[in-house]
């Protein structure tokens, strides 16, 4: 029987990109066919070059993404190139990474993943609603529209679904499918050094970079990452003398660093997965982390949580927990240790490429008639004969 043939919508501004390419290798070790549809800015040419080393088909299209301020008119254009796209390939299904994307493929064979949205990022971030002007009109239309029209709904967290579902004003089923890596591209074995890492996007709130660049903390920090939007000035940001500035890393670089890091810190007050803990915890790095419900979800015993910046406690918890990490390096080490096994046995990209082929099947497949209800949030199903990944 031919193998299933997947277009799978990208963009490479964040963790989409890193989602997007760990499910596409999956896949394709499974002899599944696969066809990556990026939007706005296209990967570089090592990243093309991988993927046509994987026999993964790559088309891009370079407009504005739906997140960005005055992207409505581009967005229009992205859908027409994608109609197009899905009318010449001829795929299977469609697995869309943004909202604008459903509509695109074939009747009841969409599915959305919802990784981040605006609306939840303005409400978790700000502290407030999001402004009711014409863009976030029309950007709480375009996810509404696309979560009532597609035939599945993933999210990488439970967290992070009901996070949606309140955001666009909806009930209906979304499964939960963490997100994966390949653990054997990790550095678990590196000689830690006397610093953490943290990572992320300077110019977004939500990672409260600047707020962990600019003090004294125990463990002097690395800090990588992007310090401008698209078509912004770089964000400019005081930093403690102690601390690195990395700017932005690629991949092999960013394993390095996590590799030798004693510990990763997030700060971030908005966090739906989180995909540079994953990392971290492939690296045998202690977690920690804001404490929010997906961190709590995804980590549980596994990591250190302090209040997210903004709230009471948010420093002083950090330093205690950075501190400790200090004064008690065997005990930091080993719950280090402890995140690395949880995330061998939860969060590799195998597990996560199963889960989404066992979705992919059941859109495939003939509707049957049933009586059984999910929960939004609740965790997909797996395939019966798939097995943990444990060292």
């Amino acid at each position: 029987m031919k193998p299933p043939h997947v277009l799978i919508t990208t963009d490479t501004w964040g963790g989409v990109w890193t989602f997007t390419r760990e499910l596409a290798y999956q896949l394709r070790r499974k002899n599944w066919t696969v066809t990556l549809a990026c939007l706005g800015k296209p990967p570089d040419v090592e990243k093309q070059k991988k993927l046509a080393a994987w026999k993964v088909e790559f088309h891009s299209a370079e407009w504005r993404l739906e997140w960005m301020p005055e992207s409505r008119s581009e967005v229009e254009k992205t859908r027409d190139w994608l109609r197009e796209l899905v009318r010449s390939r001829s795929p299977d299904l469609l697995h869309a990474n943004q909202f604008c994307a459903i509509g695109s493929g074939h009747s009841g064979r969409e599915l959305l993943t919802v990784h981040s949205d605006v609306i939840s990022w303005w409400r978790q971030v700000r502290g407030e609603a999001a402004p009711d002007d014409a863009y976030h009109a029309w950007y709480r239309q375009l996810g509404q529209t696309a979560l009532q029209q597609a035939a599945q709904v993933t999210a990488p967290s439970r967290a992070a679904a009901e996070d949606t579902l309140r955001s666009f004003g909806l009930q209906r089923e979304i499964f939960s499918i963490p997100n994966g890596l390949s653990p054997a591209f990790f550095h678990p074995y590196l000689e830690k050094q006397n610093y953490a890492l943290a990572a992320g996007r300077w110019w977004d709130a939500g990672k409260q970079m600047s707020w962990l660049a600019e003090q004294d903390w125990p463990l002097p920090l690395a800090l990588a990452g992007a310090d401008a939007a698209p078509g912004m000035r770089p964000v400019n940001s005081r930093v403690c003398a102690r601390n690195q500035l990395l700017g932005a890393l690629d991949q092999r670089q960013m394993r390095q660093w996590l590799g030798h890091a004693a510990a990763m810190v997030s700060a971030s007050r908005y966090e739906p997965f989180g995909l540079t803990a994953l990392e971290a915890a492939f690296s045998r790095c202690l977690l920690v982390l804001s404490d929010l419900p997906s961190q709590r979800e995804l980590w549980g015993e596994h990591a250190l949580y302090f209040p997210a910046p903004g709230t009471a406690g948010a420093r002083g918890g950090l330093e205690r927990h950075l501190a400790w990490q200090q004064a008690c390096p065997d005990a930091a080490s080993a719950r280090a240790h402890g995140a690395w096994r949880h995330a061998l046995r939860q969060f590799t990209g195998e597990r996560m490429a199963q889960r989404y082929m066992a979705l992919y099947r059941k859109m495939l497949s003939p509707p049957r008639l049933s009586g059984n209800t999910k929960r939004p949030g609740q965790n997909a199903p797996e395939t019966a004969n798939q097995q943990p990944a444990v060292a």
